[in-house]
């Protein structure tokens, strides 16, 4: 709990503290230290804000190929969010799950792929919020090997935009 405290505290010294030209090469360092805390975030406001930032660091780490370490930012971020935040904070719940449905058939993880991407669908308000997950689910498939089932999710998600292809 102490530790947990102290990266509380540097953590939240590191956000306070830095500019908005330093912020982006400290954003990993801060997020590690709040995602060391975990817990103690308990204020709603501090939560969405911590949510916010390591969204940001999982941008950086997408940007650089560490989907690993991607997913595992995104996975806090979701923990931060309120009950309701679908309601409430509907961007960026599409925003966050969708990429970390992204980040799961990244990382070769279908059992998250396939709940993240069930919740976004299952939220979405419109098609065009569906994209990022259908295209998620897209590449698992084409990770895995399955090019058949790539090609008719794919097919599958030009019909719902009114396209017809024809099979042959």
């Amino acid at each position: 709990a102490d530790r947990e405290q102290l990266h509380l505290e540097i953590g939240r010294l590191l956000l306070k503290t830095a500019t908005a030209e330093e912020l982006p090469d400290r954003t990993f360092s801060i997020a590690q230290h709040f995602m060391h805390a975990g817990r103690l975030i308990t204020e709603a406001e501090e939560r969405l804000r911590v949510a916010s930032l390591t969204m940001r660091a999982a941008e950086l780490a997408f940007a650089a190929s560490a989907y690993g370490p991607a997913k595992a930012f995104l996975e806090f971020a979701a923990g931060l969010m309120p009950h309701g935040a679908w309601d409430t904070h509907y961007e960026m719940m599409v925003s966050l799950c969708s990429r970390l449905a992204t980040a799961c058939s990244l990382v070769g993880d279908v059992r998250g792929l396939t709940e993240w991407s069930d919740v976004v669908e299952a939220h979405a308000r419109n098609l065009i919020d569906t994209k990022q997950v259908k295209l998620a689910r897209i590449q698992g498939s084409i990770s895995r090997a399955d090019s058949m089932d790539a090609v008719e999710r794919g097919l599958a998600f030009i019909k719902t935009l009114g396209v017809t292809i024809p099979h042959n």
